[in-house]
């Protein structure tokens, strides 16, 4: 059964739509407004980020797929949301292992350990980090630094950052190709 999770952010709820039928079949309770949501690799989980409007830590809320409910809340990074300015996102490594997420305010990429729910290392990368993606190979992760022009690249093994490369004026966002 295939389900489309919206991130509902003024009522801070995740309304959850089976596809066959195209119908909300359950809306989940967040502490917060969610402005960001990805899966494990084995479908099981769900991970919503979520942006309070004031200053104050953003979460990531992990969903039970199959029954769609609330397991755990984890802090991550501060949070100021402009809601037009969303500056964060949550990434899965491919082997399920861990989910990325980049801190703005911070300078930081938090990892949280998806088996124990918690976050297992805080890294400084650059100046406001806005997206990351990781490889294919689950190998890095690459975070742009809005602020300054640069990627960081991540070693997933280390949790340490490798290099920093330099590229265009304001990098967003990134992406690998599938080969």
């Amino acid at each position: 059964m295939s389900f489309a999770y919206v991130a509902n952010f003024a009522s801070s709820t995740i309304s959850v739509i089976d596809t066959k039928v195209h119908s909300v079949i359950a809306t989940v309770i967040l502490n917060s407004s969610p402005a960001f949501i990805n899966f494990a690799p084995d479908s099981k989980l769900a991970y919503v980020l979520s942006t309070p409007l004031s200053l104050t830590n953003k979460t990531v809320s992990v969903i039970d797929v199959k029954t769609h409910t609330l397991l755990s809340t984890v802090p991550v990074g501060l949070s100021f949301n402009l809601l037009l300015f969303n500056s964060s996102v949550v990434a899965i490594s491919p082997n399920g292992k861990y989910a990325y997420i980049t801190n703005l305010i911070e300078g930081t990429v938090s990892v949280i350990d998806v088996k124990t729910h918690s976050t297992i290392s805080t890294i400084k990368v650059g100046l406001a980090p806005n997206s990351l993606a990781i490889s294919p190979d689950g190998k890095s992760v690459y975070v742009t630094n809005v602020g300054e022009d640069k990627v960081s690249v991540i070693d997933t093994k280390t949790q340490v950052v490798i290099t920093t490369i330099t590229v265009g004026n304001n990098p967003v966002f990134v992406a690998f190709s599938p080969t």
